[in-house]
């Protein structure tokens, strides 16, 4: 009799031990439930937060390349576990012309491979384009007609174009330049979240949400004096040859590959037209942003106290501004710096 129960006891044990595994399973899974979907939002802000800091380091580092000594590398570590950085082709295409030496003014197109000019006062006497396999020297005979000028199947990455007169002094200057962009992306919950690198400036881009600029480009204009104004820009190139969109680095090398000052004169007619793509949101928001400005200026009837940097004429891909007061004269710079991804 007494083996009998301690068996009874021994079976009621087990199955007491049975049912509160059972409570205490239970219990977990309905905190496990309740908890997922905090424990996901936490999971997706650490991620978040992974690649916001990655994205801060890359542009950091190429900051430091672009002002470093020619050739200089830096050589930088990722923590991407699930993210990539890829390149941006194409983001943006600026062409800047100003007037320079006496009180000639010409007109330059960029229409496509075609370029137009015209000389108001018919003093322009030789053309010439550099860049790569575009290399000409044009020499001008009829003076005040439309001359147009054929580059070639495609735009070099960087043009330029000068126009000097009949005492062979450089009267115009027109650059055009092709900017290429990083963007540090990652799957996170489900989603894609990127952070483009473009131009010296950073946007970041959260599925569901309008894009957040979090650096402008690198321009500025201002009067230093009456009738005077001071007004740069600052072009950053990020050369992507060596990056495909499928590669997955645990370091990125970057190398300086040249600072070249494009301008840095006293200018008139400063035309400064972007070609945008739709990933060159920071530059589009800034110059919207310019035209807003001013056209408040202008609907309260004081245009004539706007300062800065203000719009020609804008089109659906095309922005255009100049540095105003318009009647004021011009100390202009402009650099490009091209920083390289390397293996």
């Amino acid at each position: 009799m007494g083996s009998e129960a301690d068996g009874d006891e021994g079976v009621s044990e087990v199955i007491g031990v049975v049912l509160m595994l059972s409570m205490v399973i239970s219990i977990m899974a309905t905190v496990f439930t309740v908890l997922s979907p905090y424990l996901s939002d936490i999971n997706a802000a650490r991620s978040w937060s992974a690649l916001t800091t990655n994205a801060g380091a890359i542009e950091e580092r190429i900051s430091t390349a672009a002002d470093a000594a020619n050739n200089s590398v830096f050589i930088l570590p990722l923590q991407l576990d699930e993210g990539r950085v890829v390149p941006l082709l194409g983001t943006e295409r600026w062409t800047i012309a100003a007037d320079l030496f006496g009180n000639e003014r010409v007109d330059m197109t960029l229409n496509g491979t075609f370029v137009e000019f015209i000389s108001v006062n018919g003093t322009m006497r030789r053309i010439t384009i550099t860049g790569a396999g575009v290399d000409q020297v044009r020499a001008v005979d009829d003076l005040r007609e439309m001359i147009q000028i054929d580059i070639g199947n495609y735009l070099p990455d960087l043009m330029i174009i000068d126009i000097h007169d009949h005492q062979d002094m450089h009267i115009h200057r027109l650059v055009s330049v092709n900017i290429d962009g990083l963007r540090v992306t990652s799957s996170i919950d489900g989603g894609t979240y990127s952070i483009d690198l473009i131009n010296g400036a950073m946007v970041q881009n959260i599925p569901g949400e309008a894009p957040v600029i979090t650096q402008e480009p690198r321009m500025r204009c201002e009067l230093v004096e009456q009738n005077r104004v001071r007004a740069s820009v600052a072009l950053l190139d990020i050369n992507v040859s060596a990056l495909t969109s499928l590669t997955r680095i645990s370091t990125l090398r970057l190398q300086n590959q040249g600072n070249l000052a494009l301008f840095d004169d006293e200018v008139r007619n400063l035309d400064i037209k972007v070609t945008t793509s739709e990933r060159s949101i920071a530059t589009s928001t800034f110059i919207s942003e310019l035209s807003n400005e001013h056209a408040l200026y202008q609907s309260i009837g004081i245009e004539n106290l706007y300062t800065g940097f203000g719009p020609v004429k804008t089109s659906a891909k095309t922005q255009a501004i100049t540095a105003y007061p318009l009647a004021a004269s011009i100390e202009f710079s402009l650099s490009l710096q091209t920083v390289g991804v390397i293996e």
